[in-house]
């Protein structure tokens, strides 16, 4: 049984090879009944409720055609190889293409030799394949992260590329950037420093803390052309669908360092660091800060809530093994496609969102596995989701 790569999502055609297994075959060679793709989505729960799952075994089957299975699994391979999109990252684009070229080419020769398919069909089933992989990422159940990243654990990884470090590089750049464009302000670097002299911290403190990491999840958004090309309705709408997940993780970031020092250097934005470097400099180079809590900053309403969030904190904490790792996870957090909404939701730019923070959890999963376990950042996503919700209800409620 073959299993084709194609557009980075190799799972969805892999899902789709039992359909090429007809009722007899399974029944002659195995002595068991042909497995279904809605038994299979109801034991592993690929598919978000609602997908229309006849289509997608509609293109399932186009493919079970004696004549691809023997011949031209070769060809297919090399077309979907081949294949890209506008969001394919490459450094020479041309030859990519001229190889694809090749290979219609190709299919025509062995076509006349070896009987194999043609090159209109060669485009009509890596066509088909690319609409199965488009409904696997508009429809996959990602809103239950715990469940995707174990799937991932169990596929064949593929190489991670220099295309796709360097695609990721510049990720973390734009990150960087639009963090540090947004300053703290002069009260709150004055604020935390008493701190460390037991002066308490003022009512409005955490208030104007969150809303500084408020507008750097935005602007880390809007560096994002998935996110741009919504309206600007729709854009107000999904950053704040999904705020509290990245202030969550920001929170939680800051909860994990060790000193009060690394603490208040996480909070400084550019300008911070320009207008204010003379006065907080001799305190960071000679003194050790005490390290705030959050209980320090936040005060709760009662010792329930209180456990609820140091709990989350702490689940989160076990994964922020470092700054890569703590930026992957604002952007899984901030592109989450359960909480999408708007008139973008009934468009592909939905699916666009979607497919950005699969591409952010792959990476979590590939970029990172020998840093940080499935497990942990299984547990750390299980933790923001908590931390959110306790965020929103004390924070962000209108």
């Amino acid at each position: 049984m073959a299993v084709f790569v194609c557009g980075g999502s190799h799972v969805s055609v892999l899902c789709c090879a039992y359909a090429q297994v007809p009722e007899a075959v399974s029944q002659r060679c195995l002595g068991m009944s042909r497995i279904t793709l809605h038994k299979l989505n109801a034991a592993l729960g690929f598919f978000r409720d609602g997908a229309d799952l006849h289509e997608y075994e509609t293109w399932a089957k186009a493919l079970n055609k004696p004549i691809l299975l023997r011949r031209c699994n070769c060809l297919i391979s090399l077309a979907c190889l081949y294949q890209t999109d506008y969001h394919s990252i490459l450094d020479q684009p041309d030859e990519i293409d001229a190889n694809l070229a090749q290979v219609f080419l190709f299919a025509g020769w062995a076509h006349e030799v070896f009987h194999c398919a043609t090159e209109f069909d060669l485009k009509d089933i890596v066509e088909n394949m690319e609409k199965m992989v488009k409904f696997f990422d508009a429809n996959m159940a990602l809103e239950e992260p715990q469940q995707h990243l174990t799937e991932l654990k169990r596929e064949v990884a593929l190489p991670y590329t220099n295309e796709e470090d360097y695609w990721l590089l510049n990720q973390f750049d734009h990150f960087s950037e639009a963090y540090a464009s947004v300053s703290v302000g002069q009260d709150v670097i004055e604020e935390t420093v008493m701190f460390s002299l037991d002066v308490p911290l003022g009512k409005s403190y955490t208030t104007n803390i969150l809303s500084c990491f408020a507008e750097r999840c935005r602007r880390i958004m809007s560096r994002h052309p998935e996110f741009t090309v919504l309206s600007a309705a729709d854009q107000v709408t999904n950053w704040r669908a999904n705020l509290s997940l990245g202030l969550a993780t920001i929170i939680a970031r800051m909860d994990s360092l060790r000193t009060g020092n690394q603490q208040l250097r996480f909070l400084l934005g550019e300008e911070d660091s320009t207008h204010y470097r003379s006065w907080y400099d001799p305190v960071l180079d000679r003194t050790k800060m005490k390290r705030m809590t959050i209980r320090d900053a936040a005060p709760m309403p009662d010792e329930a809530t209180a456990q609820r969030l140091e709990c989350g904190l702490k689940c989160v904490g076990l994964a922020m093994a470092d700054v890569e790792t703590f930026k992957l996870l604002v952007l899984v957090s901030l592109f989450n496609r359960s909480t999408l909404c708007g008139s973008a939701d009934a468009s592909g730019d939905a699916q666009e969102m979607g497919n950005l923070q699969r591409r952010y959890l792959d990476f979590l999963q590939r970029k990172l596995e020998n840093r940080v376990s499935v497990e942990t950042l299984s547990t750390a996503l299980t933790g923001i989701k908590e931390l959110a919700r306790v965020i929103s209800k004390k924070y962000l409620q209108h």
